[in-house]
């Protein structure tokens, strides 16, 4: 039964037609807000998601032509693969790459070519080109830990490795034939574990080291006693730092010591020069000799061997062709 049809069997009431009009206008309210909501709501998804991005898509292209690469980097990656972002962070890296590199932070310049991911992109190929030159020119000025961390920023391993063994080689030429004269360098963290680069950098800590106190003494020969036979170290490196101030005898009744002044005094055999004025002293490879190099002479007079934490020193004379053992007296 129609609920808007007159009891009567006659047309609709007025009141049942304004009952159905007022519901009309409901419904229609009703379907007007909801499609107003659905039309915000997809502005809103189109403002966050497409308007926004682009806006600060726009403005980081901006900073990176006008140079501002740190911070448009940061809003590529931000941007997180809108439109052509990617592609923009790296060249970004890669500018920003080439910028540490001529600041010679090497380090920093590997950070960020390590994030770039297409390496064909012409902003990154630019700067491998940049930095292999860069690294060929260091390596044939001398600069080996230049080119060394100049390689390594591309990636260049072969070249990073020719660095370290020239380096190597030009330090260990500039050395003496024993542990005194090592020169500075061999610390240098790309000759960390490669060969002897160790043990050289150890006998030159020894070199440039106090041998004042007690403690200084006592631990420099502990570190002799480390580099063992590298060079002979532990039996006859730095003997006048270990003889100084020091008395060694048997119960023979000799003796060898090198007073506060730097004197020799000793009783064991040598070879005299009677007549000779201008004579010197010296130790090369833990043995003594006297002579000059202006006399263009020097005689062998003693070799010496520490053993024991240098409780021990055996003294062989060349006059005599012996060995004398003696005990630290102090």
């Amino acid at each position: 039964m129609n609920k808007y049809k007159n009891p009567d069997g006659g047309a609709p009431s007025d009141e049942a037609l304004s009952r159905l009009a007022r519901r009309g206008k409901a419904k229609i309210a009703i379907i007007s807000i909801f499609c107003v909501a659905v039309i915000g709501f997809s502005s809103f998804l189109a403002i966050d998601r497409f308007f926004i991005p682009l806006s600060k898509y726009r403005a980081a292209v901006k900073q990176l032509e006008s140079g501002e690469t740190l911070s448009a980097s940061e809003t590529f990656s931000a941007l997180d693969g809108f439109l052509k972002s990617e592609d923009y962070l790296d060249e970004s890296y890669s500018i920003l790459a080439s910028g540490a590199v001529d600041a010679e932070d090497f380090a920093l310049a590997e950070e960020y070519y390590s994030k770039t991911v297409n390496r064909e992109a012409p902003a990154a190929m630019e700067f491998h080109q940049k930095a292999e030159g860069l690294a060929d020119r260091y390596f044939d000025l001398g600069f080996y830990e230049k080119a060394h961390d100049c390689y390594m920023t591309i990636g260049l391993t072969e070249g990073a490795q020719r660095c370290v063994e020239s380096l190597y080689n030009s330090l260990v030429a500039l050395s003496g034939e024993n542990v005194c004269g090592v020169p500075s360098g061999f610390d240098a963290p790309m000759l960390k574990g490669y060969k002897d680069s160790d043990k050289y950098a150890l006998a030159y800590r020894l070199e440039v080291s106090r041998w004042d106190t007690d403690e200084e003494i006592a631990k420099n020969i502990s570190l002799c006693y480390e580099l063992g036979d590298f060079k002979d170290t532990a039996k006859s490196g730095f003997l006048s730092q270990r003889l100084y101030g020091h008395k060694y005898s048997n119960s023979d009744g000799y003796y060898f010591m090198m007073n506060e002044y730097y004197d020799w005094k000793y009783n064991i055999p040598s070879y005299r020069f009677a007549g000779y004025y201008g004579l010197y002293s010296k130790f090369s490879g833990g043995t003594f000799y006297i002579g000059s190099d202006e006399k263009e002479s020097w005689t062998k007079q003693f070799r010496f061997e520490f053993s024991d934490m240098d409780k021990t020193l055996k003294v062989y004379s060349f006059r005599t062709g012996g060995t004398y053992t003696l005990t630290k007296e102090y």
